[in-house]
């Protein structure tokens, strides 16, 4: 109300304060239009002379005055009566909204304990009335509890009732299983039955099972009465297993296995008592096959059925017994670089009781319906476990030692090999076989359904990364090796024969007169190396990583560096030591002039060995190319349109060639560098010859004067002496067929400079006197080359090499005169030469190398020529 009375006056002020702005307006207004000028403010007013129009008006204006406020003074006596009258009844509401507020909070509270008392909520103290007195525990218990509403208790009883009858048929169904279990048991339990064979319990096991199966097929799979039930038939046929497996393993050792079984020597009863017990396990076995066909959809019986024989599997553990305490203990035998001692032990038993297992167990089972079962396979499948578990268990601890490991494989791959060899056949196993009738079953598991036997090599190397890893270490092992071998000191020297035979090599280098670097010899045996590493494998994805990422890779790194040796020798600069460590380095005071190190022997020295080097690895690569082991990797790789497409990535296939081989392009590379090489080679050596001919092909041959002996050009000397000593260096370092390419080149070079540059042009022509001086210069030619190849018997007629320009020096020697032996003179070769009869000429003079044409050129560089 205090609020109120403030707004109210609040608004008469508003009001006031409006009402006298515009009370003072409309007065200015008034007085503007009734006076408007001073005359008309004092003028009298009409008929009343004493006072003025302006006194009149204010008259006026106060009497308009009084009557407002007294009208206003009723209108606020009205609203004070209005005011009290509405604040009397606003405060009767506000009592009665109050009032109608607490009444709703006590119906919801009404509400929900009602709620609370029907759906068994809990009960306030203070609403327990009438005196109820407090239930039994144990019937509050029964029934939920106390606080539980009528509704909820009768629902609890209900359920109740229900859960209880559901158990008692539980109850009654599991009875049911374990009475159908102790009657298929206790005849075998029995110690007073004399029972043993498993055919008459055979029935009541069949209806344990069909109860289970009934109950596998209705209830839901994460009801604890389904697993109590399947648990106690597989522990009954457990028993039912174990029972007979003992009765096997008893006549096992009556017979002596595992040792060598002399079948026929022992009694009649020992046999009839082996044979019983395997037969009574077969037909085990064969009770639970019978199940499974007529429901494969239900779980099986004994998991071991689908993979094993019973009887083999008991046959197997005395083995496995001995195998562990000899490799798998503290024993001398066990040692892991051994790995053939365990092999060796596991075909040996398989040696020895191979006839036992053909000549007593196939008939045993062709007679128990399992006729297609190889026994001696059979016995093998169960065997090849022990050293799988022994391989498994051995491979982390050799993956650091790659030797070691790469020694592992090759013996598994032998022991695999040895395994086919005794005739196993997985596809006459029971394994194999039951795969193949179950295809469904087969090839959701992964067995292996087409009767091939991958081998233990590649159960082991497939396990985890252990190939990745093994690979790894073989290809660090490999790098760290060429490593070491390009930046020795003897990376470039050649092999002497006693170094070959100190180091154990063979004999090749020897046989072929091919002497290596010691670099090359390395990386050849390294390539070997690696091969025999992955040689035994069986399977092309282990053999090819290896090609493909340590040979491959290796090859190209030794290219690579001859190839840069022999940059860095076509530069003449210093930076030739730097590009190849230790390369083709000399051995002097002045090894790192760039002059001395690239001319006269040393240079050819150097250029040698780079072809050694490149043609030693080229022949070996030229001999793999015909091994078994890389022409199956090429074909496997040819066979295979993944591997073509990765071969020709890898830069190991042409991707144009119709004809491949895993080498053929690095011999292609090799080849090039080595014909590289000879080129260089040849360059360097009639390069240094020219260098020194240079001189003495600026004399004169047209000497008149004939002096009492003829005498080589002082000149001539030097260059002559460069070429005995270069050809000699080659000769003794380089193999024959080498050596008589490179030979005939050179002298080519040299014949046909000679021939360019004396015969067929020159300073002037040539006398007879100046032609047997160049005769005698060609003779001397000849005579450094006997010379150069010595002692060698690298090529038996090196004169052959000369013979074009031995010939051109007979023409131009020709004498003008008829002499005492009767030669042909120059007169008559002239005619025979520029006529028809060049043939005469060349029976006459021997001529081979030179034609008729080449023959006239030759006859008009002597001054006698008029033709």
């Amino acid at each position: 109300m205090a609020s109120l009375s403030r707004e109210i006056a609040t608004l008469r002020q508003a009001i006031a304060s409006a009402e006298g702005s515009a009370s003072n307006d409309e007065i200015l207004e008034t007085i503007d239009k009734q006076f408007t000028s001073w005359d008309d403010l004092i003028a009298a007013e009409n008929g009343d002379s004493a006072r003025t129009r302006l006194e009149n008006e204010i008259e006026k204006c106060r009497k308009v005055q009084a009557d407002s406020e007294a009208e206003l003074e009723l209108v606020e006596s009205r609203i004070r009566d209005i005011t009290a009258k509405a604040r009397t009844r606003l405060q009767g509401l506000l009592q009665s909204a109050q009032s109608l507020s607490l009444s709703r909070y006590e119906l919801i509270d009404t509400l929900g304990r009602l709620e609370r008392e029907l759906l068994g909520g809990e009960i306030d103290s203070k609403d327990a009335v009438h005196g109820e007195t407090e239930r039994p525990k144990a019937e509050q218990d029964w029934l939920g509890g106390d606080d539980l509403s009528v509704l909820r208790r009768l629902e609890a009883v209900h359920s109740k009732m229900e859960e209880l009858a559901r158990s008692l048929k539980w109850i009654a169904v599991l009875e049911q299983v374990a009475v159908l279990s102790q009657e298929t048991l206790q005849p075998l339990l029995d110690a007073s039955s004399q029972y043993t064979s498993p055919l008459t319990v055979l029935p009541k096991y069949r209806s344990l099972y069909k109860l289970v199966s009934d109950m596998q097929r209705t209830l839901p799979k994460s009801m604890n009465l389904l697993k109590v039930s399947e648990e106690i038939r597989r522990q009954t046929w457990k028993d039912l297993k174990d029972r007979l497996s003992v009765n096997l393993s008893t006549a096992l050792e009556a017979i002596g296995w595992p040792r060598k079984v002399n079948y026929p020597s022992l009694s009649a009863e020992t046999r009839k008592s082996f044979e019983r017990a395997f037969r009574e396990l077969l037909q085990l076995q064969n009770e639970s096959e019978k199940l499974y066909r007529q429901d494969p959809m239900q779980s099986l019986v004994d998991s071991i059925s689908v993979r094993a024989l019973y009887p083999f599997v008991i046959m197997a553990k005395p083995v496995a017994l001995r195998f562990r305490f000899h490799f798998e203990g503290d024993r001398g035998t066990n040692r892991l670089d051994k790995p053939e001692w365990a092999f060796s032990h596991i075909l040996d038993l398989i040696f020895e009781q191979r006839s036992f297992a053909e000549g007593y167990l196939q008939p045993l089972l062709t007679r128990s319906g399992f006729g297609r079962v190889n026994a001696t396979s059979e016995m093998i499948a169960q065997l090849l476990p022990l050293p799988l578990a022994l391989l498994r268990h051995r491979f982390p601890y050799l993956l650091d030692h790659p030797a070691l490991l790469a020694h592992t494989v090759y013996q598994t791959v032998v022991f695999d090999d040895s395994i086919r060899q005794n005739g196993f056949e997985y596809a006459r196993t029971w394994k194999a076989l039951h795969a193949k009738q179950h295809s469904d079953n087969a090839s959701s598991s992964g067995d292996v359904a087409d009767g091939e036997w991958i081998g233990l090599t590649e159960e082991v190397l497939g396990t985890e990364n252990w190939f990745e890893r093994w690979l790894s270490g073989e290809k660090k092992f490999a790098d760290d090796q060429f490593g070491d071998i390009i930046s020795s000191d003897e990376a470039w020297t050649i092999v002497v024969p006693e170094t070959i035979e100190e180091s154990g090599g063979s004999n090749e280098a020897l046989e072929t007169e091919f002497r290596p670097t010691m670099g090359a010899r390395k990386v050849k045996a390294l390539i070997e190396q690696v091969a025999d590493r992955y040689a035994s494998l069986p399977t092309l994805k282990h053999r090819y990583p290896f090609l493909a990422s340590i040979q491959t890779p290796l090859l190209k790194s030794y290219f690579s560096r001859i190839s840069g040796s022999l940059d860095a020798f076509e530069t003449l600069s210093s930076a030739f030591v730097r590009a190849v460590p230790g390369a083709l380095t000399g051995h002097g005071n002045n090894v790192n002039d760039p002059a001395r190190m690239t001319r006269g022997v040393n240079g050819l020295q150097r250029l040698a060995k780079a072809w050694i080097s490149a043609a030693w690895v080229r022949d070996g690569i030229v001999a793999w190319q015909d091994e078994i082991l890389y022409l199956q990797i090429t074909a496997d790789i040819e066979s295979d349109s993944e591997y073509s497409r990765r071969a020709i990535e890898d830069d190991i296939f042409a991707s144009n060639s119709p004809e491949r081989n895993v080498f053929d392009r690095r011999l292609q590379e090799f080849d090039s560098l080595t014909a590289r090489a000879e080129d260089l080679i040849v360059k360097h050596i009639t390069h240094e010859v020219e260098k020194d001919l240079k001189q003495h092909l600026t004399r004169r041959w047209d000497t008149a004067e004939a002096p009492e002996e003829l005498r080589l050009d002082p000149a001539l000397v030097t260059p002559l002496t460069t070429f005995s000593a270069q050809i000699a260096h080659l000769a003794r370092i380089l193999p024959s067929s080498s050596t008589r390419k490179l030979y005939q080149s050179i002298v080519s070079h040299i014949s046909n400079h000679i021939m360019q540059r004396a015969v067929f042009a020159g300073w002037s022509k040539y006398t007879e006197l100046g032609g047997r001086e160049l005769l005698g210069e060609v003779e001397a030619w000849i005579e450094a080359s006997r010379h150069g190849l010595e002692g060698s018997n690298v090529i038996r007629h090196p004169e052959l090499a000369w013979s074009q320009l031995y010939e051109a020096a007979r023409i131009l020697a020709l004498p003008r005169d008829v002499t005492p032996e009767k030669t042909t003179t120059y007169s008559q070769a002239m005619a025979l030469v520029f006529g028809s009869e060049y043939e005469r000429l060349q029976e006459n003079m021997g001529l081979k190398e030179t034609s008729q044409e080449q023959a006239q050129v030759i006859m008009r560089r002597r001054v006698e020529c008029w033709r």
